[in-house]
């Protein structure tokens, strides 16, 4: 096996085109949630639900997780931002944009993909997301 690998490319980055963004609302007494559906852009074949959390958080271990299946082509993924830069996306997302924003989630660890950016997994795998970065046009 480690042969075939050896065309391989591997990767720390996931670049997401967004296609809608909602606000979720889950119970009474909770903040919301923005969920970010987006179609890949560095990866082939796939999509991704990006679930964004306001409040502080621990940097240690990362900022949240991308979680990829084996045979799936949506990938989950959480993360918790500061409120003032939850607030500030959602005044950025809530505009008629000219084209879509896009999101790039930084890796802890790399991805092991093909020439044709295919996600190379044996198993269901989770990654630890160090950091996000938003592109979002404005004309």
């Amino acid at each position: 096996m480690a042969s075939e690998r050896q065309d391989f490319d591997s990767s720390n980055i996931v670049q997401v085109s967004v296609q809608s963004a909602e606000i979720a609302i889950i119970g009474h007494n909770t903040k919301p949630d923005l969920v970010v559906n987006g179609t890949l852009k560095n990866l082939a074949r796939g999509n991704m639900n990006l679930t964004i959390r306001a409040g502080e958080h621990a940097h240690v271990g990362g900022i949240g997780t991308l979680e990829i299946e084996e045979h799936r082509p949506v990938m989950q993924a959480n993360a918790a931002v500061a409120l003032h830069q939850f607030d500030h996306l959602l005044l950025l997302l809530r505009g008629s944009l000219p084209r879509p924003a896009s999101v790039i989630l930084a890796l802890q660890e790399k991805i092991l993909i093909s020439p044709e950016g295919v996600i190379l997994l044996e198993e269901r795998r989770k990654f630890n997301i160090s950091d996000l970065s938003w592109s979002i046009p404005i004309l």
